[in-house]
């Protein structure tokens, strides 16, 4: 899977802006990400040698095509909003478009391009919650249009009474828990705590403890004593900030079921509950689709279950195939020897678990990781008899 240096400069180029792009703009909204996929998939496919495991290509054609055009029929027919359902087919489309695109990329190139990706967003987060806290002109400027066109949260949040932080948070932020784990048992521990870092700065609650234990699991794993006293003596002093700062006791309403954000679920998991028949429980009620939430008191396209969501937009078959295909493949993955593509299996399950407390499941960018897991199996077993990471 060598390649020449000229070629293999400019498609790792090709792969990271892709990526960066993905994971920066993830709904496409800020103008960055659709460009980028038509330019990086036009002369992406001047490296591919139209080389598939028909298998796959049915699996992922059934998956993000077949099933979801008849969602999207379903949707329509029953009075769904058709510009809802559109977005929502578009989501699964792309995806599979960008599985045909990748597939003969070498998969370390993909892991490193995806990772890279989330890196480099996470540093930008920190530079916007500076911007913030300092009124930086450049950084609030970036942050004002990102706010105006829903790119995510940015500015400022009401943790406790009286008490406001910065609060930046990309729609691409839940994958950021998966890349902090992948880079902290790796032993990159700048990249980690920048990682981390970001989590906080978007206060996201359920990213924050879910990485907070995975540091705790690296510490006890960890046969490096000295490596072992440093760590803890940073984790230590970090945690008494932390236990003296506002953000604490929004981890500790979340943890005792007490958060705004928790009523809202359950709320909502009560509705879906109330609302399931047989025929829609099996096959859904179609892209497009609403759903009366009764914490907003409104009818609305997305809950923040998304497991629950993908239920009620596809059906119980659907999600089953999907869920078991996902499950597969991190297992896959997680047995390998080699360590990159180990902790990009144990990325992609916690991502596929945390996914689902927003609206994030369904989307190009955990659908393109989980088409890096089917291509690097394809890959480490069939193609890349060597099974090293160079690329």
């Amino acid at each position: 899977m060598k390649m020449r240096n000229c070629s293999k400069y400019f498609l790792i180029f090709l792969i990271y802006i892709l990526f960066l792009s993905l994971v920066l703009d993830m709904g496409g909204t800020l103008g960055i990400r659709n460009p980028i996929l038509i330019f990086s998939s036009l002369f992406l496919l001047f490296f591919s040698k139209f080389k598939f495991n028909k298998y796959d290509i049915i699996i992922f054609l059934a998956l993000l095509v077949i099933w979801p055009l008849y969602s999207y029929m379903l949707g329509i027919t029953n009075d769904g909003n058709i510009d809802i359902a559109n977005s929502q087919l578009k989501a699964t489309v792309l995806s599979f478009v960008l599985f045909l695109v990748l597939y003969n990329v070498p998969y370390a190139l993909l892991i490193d391009g995806f990772m890279w990706g989330i890196k480099i967003t996470s540093i930008v987060s920190i530079f916007l919650t500076f911007s913030l806290f300092f009124e930086i002109p450049v950084g609030k400027a970036v942050l004002e249009y990102m706010d105006k066109v829903e790119a995510g949260y940015f500015g400022f949040r009401p943790l406790v009474e009286n008490v406001y932080v910065p609060n930046i948070y990309f729609k691409s932020t839940l994958f950021f828990v998966g890349a902090f784990i992948f880079y902290l048992f790796r032993d990159k521990w700048i990249t980690a705590v920048i990682i981390f870092v970001s989590l906080v700065a978007a206060v996201a609650k359920t990213a924050i403890i879910v990485s907070s234990l995975a540091f705790i699991f690296y510490l006890i794993k960890s046969g490096k004593k000295f490596t072992k006293f440093i760590i803890s003596i940073i984790f230590v002093i970090g945690l008494f900030y932390f236990i003296n700062s506002p953000y604490f006791l929004v981890i500790v309403d979340t943890l005792s079921g007490h958060s705004d954000t928790t009523d809202v679920r359950m709320q909502d998991f009560i509705s879906f509950l109330h609302s399931l028949g047989l025929v829609n429980f099996l096959f859904g009620n179609g892209l497009g689709s609403s759903f009366f939430s009764p914490s907003h008191n409104e009818y609305v396209y997305n809950i923040e279950i998304d497991h629950i969501n993908s239920v009620r937009k596809y059906g119980v078959i659907w999600f089953i195939f999907f869920t078991s295909l996902t499950t597969f493949y991190s297992i896959k993955l997680i047995n390998k020897k080699n360590k990159k593509i180990k902790l990009f299996g144990f990325s992609l399950i916690i991502t596929f678990l945390l996914a689902g407390t927003n609206p994030v499941l369904i989307s190009p960018l955990f659908l393109t990781m989980l088409s890096i897991a089917v291509i690097i199996e394809n890959q480490y077993l069939f193609r890349n008899k060597e099974k090293t990471d160079e690329y």
